[in-house]
């Protein structure tokens, strides 16, 4: 099982059929918190939904699995920057820098200061996440979807 730890959802390994609905058959691939919640569906189409589990409330969330993974994977980007991880992978050198870096502290020469650079503003970051996942998937974006309400919840900074 494949989990986003942020949005609680766990794609199942092994999908099985689903509710119908709109009158298309469905695929449940996965769940949004627990396996009694919400369900995630596929819909005949191949457009997913968030479904509670007597198959009712549904709400779009993509149009492909495709763009699900790829709309999780631009979240968790945005979310990185925004609280990187201490063990985040720290560049390497080349043998030629660490020898440089070497003749330099053997010298007694300080380490040169690097400017840490200026933040991206949070709302500026937000209208990039947005811009780029129109790209990937507009109508997930319209009103009333699962995205859009992450969106707005974002931008009033409740998550």
């Amino acid at each position: 099982m494949t989990t986003d730890a942020r949005f609680g959802i766990e794609f199942s390994e092994h999908p099985t059929p689903g509710l119908p609905l709109d009158g298309m058959s469905t695929t449940r691939v996965g769940h949004v918190w627990s396996e009694d919640a919400q369900h995630l569906v596929e819909r005949g189409d191949g457009a997913i939904f968030v479904v509670d589990p007597s198959g009712a409330n549904p709400l779009f969330v993509n149009s492909s699995l495709a763009a699900t993974h790829a709309f999780l994977e631009a979240f968790r980007l945005f979310y990185l920057v925004e609280r990187p991880t201490p063990y985040a992978a720290k560049p390497t050198m080349t043998v030629a820098e660490a020898r440089a870096k070497l003749a330099r502290l053997h010298r007694g020469e300080p380490e040169p200061v690097v400017a840490a650079e200026e933040p991206i503003p949070r709302g500026e970051r937000l209208a990039a996440l947005r811009a780029d996942l129109e790209t990937r998937d507009a109508p997930a974006l319209e009103p009333a979807t699962w995205w859009s309400r992450v969106l707005d919840e974002l931008a009033t900074a409740r998550v």
